[in-house]
């Protein structure tokens, strides 16, 4: 993996390894997601997530992820144990949500 890994620094440390970006929306669902390397700036693949959205974007101030493991071998061992994590979350009963749709516009009273 060091020919893909490459280091970064958190809010918390210094690590080796990649970073997850997720696009969240208000339901939980995962609209958008992008793998860089760990020496990437959060910030950079921000534009490219947020293209074409609409309504309002939040970043938080680091987190860590349950997405972790440190001893991949391969690629594809990564991007399994990657990709199994972020489908479990998707079909997890209950996700995280703002639950702020807003109502549907009511019926127009005519005089």
């Amino acid at each position: 993996m060091a020919e893909f890994a490459a280091q970064g620094k958190t809010s918390v440390g210094w690590f080796y390894g990649f970073k997850l970006h997720l696009v969240i929306n208000d339901q939980g669902e995962l609209p958008r997601v992008k793998i860089t390397a760990g020496s990437v700036d959060d910030r950079d693949p921000v534009p490219e997530l947020a293209r074409s959205l609409s309504g309002k974007l939040f970043g938080d101030r680091g987190y860590i992820s349950q997405i972790e493991h440190s001893r991949h071998r391969s690629p594809v061992n990564f991007f399994v144990n990657l990709i199994a994590g972020l489908v479990a979350y998707t079909f997890r009963e209950k996700k995280l949500s703002l639950n702020i749709r807003l109502p549907q516009a009511l019926p127009a009273v005519v005089a």
